[in-house]
């Protein structure tokens, strides 16, 4: 009669205390703010064009256009939406209000996007850093391989061993300047010298 008596106690002990521990972590609440957090909100420009809003600004520069990039023949707001998928690196401030916002690639950092916007928010110039991913004749190993292990046949990806950048610009836009600036973002990002190409956005 003893054990059990002892027995319901110790179950009862432990139910208090594990209802006294809860109370206690609930009270206790979400770890304070590191000290500045919040005003680092509300003053760095980044936080200006947070969620959608560089998306929507790119989105609206080149709308529907495709393009063998990162990904081949794909939309290329999708491939700037990888290219940010990853890191995004501190917000460079320009001349007449302008700002620079770039990211690198979740899990594939060499591969970077980038947009210059205005002053009011419109994306004026991009810059994708990619390896030229595009569709190729699926050469006789790809074949085999997928008559081996009775694969679902697809088309055959393929991408360049070095990259290089390609850079979208308004066609109002200084041409000259705004390519200055995304090369020299590029040589910081993958190296100096890197093969580029100008397309004009009309």
């Amino acid at each position: 009669m003893f054990r059990r008596m002892g027995r319901i106690s110790s179950v009862v002990l432990l139910r208090w205390l594990s209802s006294f521990i809860t109370v206690l972590v609930f009270e206790a609440g979400p770890p304070p703010l590191v000290a500045g957090a919040a005003v680092k909100a509300k003053t760095d420009p980044f936080y200006e064009l947070h969620g959608r809003a560089p998306y929507e600004a790119v989105r609206r520069f080149v709308g529907s256009r495709r393009g063998d990039y990162i990904l081949p023949n794909e939309l290329l707001i999708y491939q700037f939406g990888e290219g940010w998928g990853g890191f995004t690196d501190p917000v460079e401030r320009l001349a007449a209000g302008r700002l620079l916002i770039a990211g690198c690639r979740f899990h594939s950092c060499p591969e970077k996007a980038a947009v210059i916007v205005s002053k009011d928010r419109k994306a004026e110039a991009l810059g994708l850093i990619h390896f030229h991913c595009h569709y190729a004749p699926k050469p006789q190993w790809a074949r085999d391989y997928e008559k081996k292990y009775r694969e679902r046949p697809r088309r055959f990806e393929t991408c360049d061993p070095t990259s290089r950048l390609t850079m979208f610009i308004g066609a109002s836009r200084d041409v000259k300047y705004d390519s200055e600036i995304l090369i020299r973002w590029a040589s910081t990002q993958d190296r100096p010298g890197i093969p580029s190409e100008t397309i004009l956005n009309r």
